[in-house]
């Protein structure tokens, strides 16, 4: 049995990753922010005008930029709370007065970062290019200055500890991400709130569903009663459009196909005829006057579903013999269809081509549609 500590100290050191992330992301920014800041207050030191504009323009920057950065880094950071997702219906009024309040209270800490920020860049400035060796400010850019050289030249003993850092933060993050996702999607409220969804619709009733105390049989709980009947219709629609099915035939010599339509048995011809209908070309079918081959049938039914495709690739194949009869650009249609018997029949297509209407164009396919062959 799990300790029920354990999910609290998970989230714990995922709390305490996402603020450290969230820090480093916020010294980025206020390195940032910092050197605008600066780069106002040496212009503040220029006597020309558009330097004082510059030092204002900079400096207003480096405000914006410094409290985006804090806000993001306290609220998105510390507290965690993610960004509300953006809606498409069109906002309420009182919506719109919140997010107008929201937009207002935003921008007062700006004025003061701009005044607070721009004294202290002005007095830091003032120290690093003075002559006052003992200034704070001087300093710490004496000492910044003499870090950095110091640090490219031994990036040998740190440069190795930062990438493996690097690497078992990101190791340590995978993992925590994935104990996460597995609580979410295994976790006991989430069983609880399925076995309470349960509940509440067994106890609604209704047609076709189990009676109090009793489980509904399993399987066809996640089917509403009322889409029984079409999924059995689906479902016998399915079954007849990829295998012979007789008993759906209607008897003395006339059947009915779900794909092909009505069917009629030919003593001369000896095979089976589907009536054109809306596809525009008949399709014979071998087999004797108890039924159609069932290969045949299967195949035939391909044709139909497929007679796009099958125009195409025997369009391939007559072309070259329209075009030597003197058919620049010639155009084909489907007139008849032929599905021989066996286990590998073959159909033959005959065609018709507009530039050429008095010329019968016969291919034939032996390897179920893939490619045709001129006879």
């Amino acid at each position: 049995m799990k300790s029920p500590a354990l999910p609290d100290a998970m989230s714990a050191v995922q709390w305490v990753a996402h603020v450290i992330r969230a820090t480093l992301w916020f010294a980025v920014h206020l390195a940032i922010a910092t050197g605008l800041f600066l780069l106002s207050a040496h212009f503040s030191t220029l006597s020309g005008t558009d330097d004082k504009n510059g030092a204002h323009l900079f400096r207003l920057i480096a405000s914006v930029w410094f409290y985006i950065a804090a806000w993001s880094w306290l609220v998105r950071g510390v507290l965690k709370r993610p960004a509300r997702p953006s809606e498409k219906r069109k906002p309420t009024g009182t919506e719109v007065a919140k997010g107008a309040f929201g937009c207002v209270a935003n921008l007062i800490p700006i004025p003061i970062v701009f005044v607070l920020g721009g004294r202290l860049a002005d007095w830091a400035w003032a120290g690093i290019s003075g002559t006052d060796t003992a200034h704070p400010a001087r300093q710490a850019s004496d000492r910044l200055l003499a870090f950095v050289p110091h640090a490219l030249d031994n990036a040998a003993s740190w440069v190795p500890w930062l990438v493996a850092a690097f690497f078992l933060y990101n190791v340590a993050k995978a993992i925590l991400t994935a104990r996460g996702k597995q609580r979410s999607t295994t976790g006991q409220h989430v069983q609880d709130a399925n076995d309470a969804t349960l509940e509440k619709l067994r106890k609604k009733g209704g047609p076709g569903q189990a009676p109090r105390g009793q489980s509904p049989p399993r399987g066809r709980e996640i089917l509403a009663p009322a889409g029984i009947p079409s999924a059995d219709t689906v479902g016998a629609a399915h079954a007849g459009a990829h295998g012979p099915d007789m008993s759906r035939f209607k008897a003395a010599g006339a059947r009915e196909d779900r794909v092909l339509g009505a069917l009629r048995w030919s003593s001369s011809d000896g095979g089976w005829w589907a009536e054109p209908h809306d596809r525009g070309f008949q399709v014979q079918i071998d087999g004797r006057s108890e039924g159609p081959d069932p290969h045949a049938l299967d195949l035939a039914r391909q044709v139909v579903q497929r007679n796009f495709e099958a125009l195409l690739r025997a369009s391939e194949a007559a072309r070259p013999v329209a075009q030597g009869r003197g058919v620049g650009l010639p155009r084909f249609t489907i007139a008849a269809v032929r599905v021989g018997a066996g286990s590998s029949p073959g159909v033959t297509l005959h065609l018709r081509c507009d530039g050429d209407p008095g010329h019968a164009y016969v291919v034939m396919s032996s390897d179920g549609l893939q490619t045709f062959r001129v006879t």
